[in-house]
């Protein structure tokens, strides 16, 4: 037990050391996109033409979300093999014949977008007026560059991590989204939401520039990758399942716009603004760890270091674990006032902030389930398995598609969110089983442990609290009722968990301690 903790807390220091930077960077880009969403919310809230620009969206992002993430997990362990190997010539080759083969699938697609814009709008949200259509073709055309611009930097960024170079791709996306808000602040005015597509191409351009000197550590670079490297085949045949999985697992935005076009008008948005603090609640918390996870434990799988991964990942899990709970209390205590203070102007009024809370807490289990998916996946990943995730990825993507539909027919667009949620646990809950008995060894009585205490604490506190703030706050301004309801929050929690004997909340208390003994220490020193 004392060397499975000490492999727990060894692993998760040295994740968290390496994922500091880039949890930082991601704290700064979130910010500033906060920044640009208030802007846009102030300008379109919950309108026809929020949803059309969201609408536009849909497939850029999924194209970027399905090759990009695809090619991220293929290609890291194959480069960090070849380079732990000492075959760095190999490794840079694989690199050169990855770029070449990205940019022949990804160009003509972006080439040959604008010319199906219509047709491709109408599929992805067939209730939309016609004009809503119209609009969100026109947008959709200034985007379709940023699958070239994406896709390409996925490639890129992927080499920088590879080689533990985890900070500057992470500033990389700083600067997308300073761009971005650049764009959207001077021009939203005169050119309306329009302006928000342009300054995601002109982000995804610069991003693309700023990481495409990794380039220059190739000895030799060929445009064309033929003929092709064993290493590059390698890649190829782990992405390929993955390719035609990730269209399904990767489709969930597309599944939602889909439905909730035929619903009121602003549903697509009001799904959006909640999906949106979701992925940033979910990237702000993971998006460090699972990147450095990745690398890290290709290194152990390729040493074949079972035990180390084991602990490593129960140790990250109880934490995440305990964390993601607190911030789901959150979400239901103060998420309404939270909302209201980020966006309620301008056109986003007291029943959009209402209806987006709503959905937020409805998407409780994506919050959860997304950051344990995260630190999840790249294990499988790391022992090259794609298969396996294509599977139960394709089984998820089914059973979120059956959910929507039933309970979407139920509740309309409220039954969307709790669908996406049930599927990703259950989706979740068939990764950990399938490696724990694949591959890992994993400390499942701590993590189950510190799964019950985590939720039965957050269970607990938030009827309590949402009892206590409807029968003693007075009515008060949004920001002022947040400075009540997050600390009290953290600390009904917090204590309720130390109760249940949770070891992450028993280890904040004596930090704490530890804390307040050495101020008055140091006060009596001066």
């Amino acid at each position: 037990m004392d060397d499975t903790n000490g492999q727990q807390r060894r692993g998760v220091r040295r994740l968290v050391h390496s994922s500091a930077g880039i949890t930082l960077c991601t704290l700064l880009s979130t910010a500033i996109g906060f920044a640009t969403q208030v802007i846009l919310a102030s300008h379109f809230g919950t309108t026809e033409q929020m949803d059309a620009y969201l609408v536009s969206l849909t497939i850029p992002a999924m194209v970027v979300a399905v090759f990009g993430g695809s090619l991220n997990y293929t290609f890291i362990p194959v480069f960090v093999e070849k380079l732990s190997s000492g075959e760095e010539s190999a490794a840079w080759r694989i690199v050169n014949d990855m770029f070449s083969i990205s940019l022949m699938v990804l160009l003509p697609i972006t080439l040959l977008s604008p010319v199906m814009a219509l047709d491709v709008i109408g599929m992805t949200a067939p209730g939309l007026a016609n004009a809503t259509k119209g609009e969100a073709a026109s947008f959709f055309r200034v985007q379709t560059p940023v699958i070239v611009f994406s896709g390409l930097s996925a490639l890129l960024g992927s080499t920088y991590y590879a080689r533990k170079r985890f900070l500057y791709p992470a500033f990389a996306q700083v600067a997308n989204s300073a761009t971005i808000l650049l764009v959207v602040s001077l021009f939203a005015k005169g050119f309306g939401i329009k302006a928000a597509a342009w300054g995601g191409l002109a982000g995804s351009a610069l991003t693309f520039f700023m990481l495409v000197p990794v380039l220059r550590h190739i000895p030799r670079f060929r445009l064309s990758p033929f003929p092709l490297d064993q290493g590059t085949r390698r890649v190829i045949r782990l992405i390929m399942p993955l390719l035609c999985g990730a269209l399904f697992y990767r489709g969930d935005d597309l599944i939602q716009r889909f439905i909730a076009s035929s619903f009121t008008a602003g549903s697509i948005s009001s799904l959006a603004y909640a999906f949106k603090l979701v992925t940033t609640c979910s990237s702000l918390v993971v998006s460090g760890i699972s990147i450095v996870l990745l690398q890290h434990v290709s290194e152990l799988a390729s040493r074949k270091e079972e035990g180390e991964i084991g602990g490593t990942f129960g140790g990250t899990f109880r934490w995440l674990t305990f964390f993601m709970m607190l911030v789901i209390s959150w979400a239901v205590v103060s998420g309404e006032d939270g909302i209201a203070v980020l966006f309620q102007r301008g056109k986003f009024d007291a029943a959009s902030s209402h209806l987006t809370w709503q959905c937020l807490v409805l998407y409780a289990g994506v919050m959860y389930g997304g950051v344990i998916g995260a630190i999840t996946t790249p294990v499988f990943y790391a022992y090259k398995d794609t298969m396996l995730v294509v599977k139960v990825g394709i089984a998820g993507a089914l059973l979120q598609l059956a959910f929507s539909f039933f309970l979407s027919r139920i509740w309309s667009e409220l039954g969307l969110p709790l669908a996406y949620s049930l599927s990703s646990l259950a989706t979740i809950s068939a990764f950990l089983a399938i490696l724990n008995r694949k591959y890992v060894a994993l400390p499942l009585r701590e993590m189950g442990r510190s799964l019950l205490t985590s939720g039965l604490a957050a269970a607990v506190a938030v009827p309590l609290l949402r009892q206590a703030e409807n029968a003693f706050l007075p009515p008060l301004a949004p920001l002022a009722r947040l400075a009540i309801t997050v600390p009290l929050t953290f600390l009904a929690y917090l204590t309720l968990a130390a109760l249940l004997k949770n070891e992450e909340a028993m280890q904040v208390a004596r930090v704490a301690a530890v804390m307040r003994q050495r101020k008055p220490a140091r006060s009596l020193l001066k």
